[in-house]
């Protein structure tokens, strides 16, 4: 990733302009829930975490991660460096389960490869765009790589589909 891009993509990850109207975020967003098996809700976070950090080669940064709060931000680039971000909340079930609520969207209309794009982007959020699906398919990756990096025997994440983006190809 360019300098510019990852300045970028600092700015944009804190502006997050295209979740600003919500008629307009359901178009480039999807949201699911994860039920983790094997794992406490701060053996998960961890792992979560660990999984964004084992995906950066492939354009995913581990934003933030907050253990008091469970709450856990991951931003992923597109190939054409599109900023998408994925936002959970884990809460415990039980010692050995939890739950993550999880939610990806686009962050802007233009990719962060054009100059000056966070700013462009803010002007823009009005316009509604859509994710093809990408959204899904982000969460889907950081979920493999966590039960991937997870250390404890039999741990496994149930995912199921809160909303779906208005563009995903891959409709239930």
């Amino acid at each position: 990733m360019g300098i510019m891009v990852s300045l970028q993509a600092s700015i944009q990850s804190k502006l997050r302009p295209a979740t600003w109207l919500p008629g307009i975020r359901n178009v480039h967003s999807e949201e699911c829930e994860w039920t983790i098996v094997g794992l406490s809700s701060a053996d998960a976070l961890k792992s979560i975490y660990d999984a964004a950090k084992a995906l950066e080669p492939d354009d995913f940064i581990g934003r933030s991660i907050d253990k008091a709060s469970g709450k856990i931000v991951v931003d992923t680039l597109t190939k054409a460096k599109w900023l998408d971000q994925i936002r959970m909340t884990v809460t415990p079930i039980d010692s050995k389960s939890c739950k993550a609520s999880v939610i990806c969207s686009s962050t802007g209309f233009l990719p962060l490869i054009i100059p000056f794009a966070p700013i462009f982007n803010v002007v823009l959020c009005f316009v509604p765009f859509g994710d093809g699906g990408k959204c899904e398919e982000s969460m889907e990756t950081l979920r493999k790589m966590t039960v991937e990096i997870a250390t404890a025997d039999g741990v496994h994440i149930d995912s199921k589909t809160i909303r779906q983006s208005l563009t995903n190809p891959r409709k239930e």
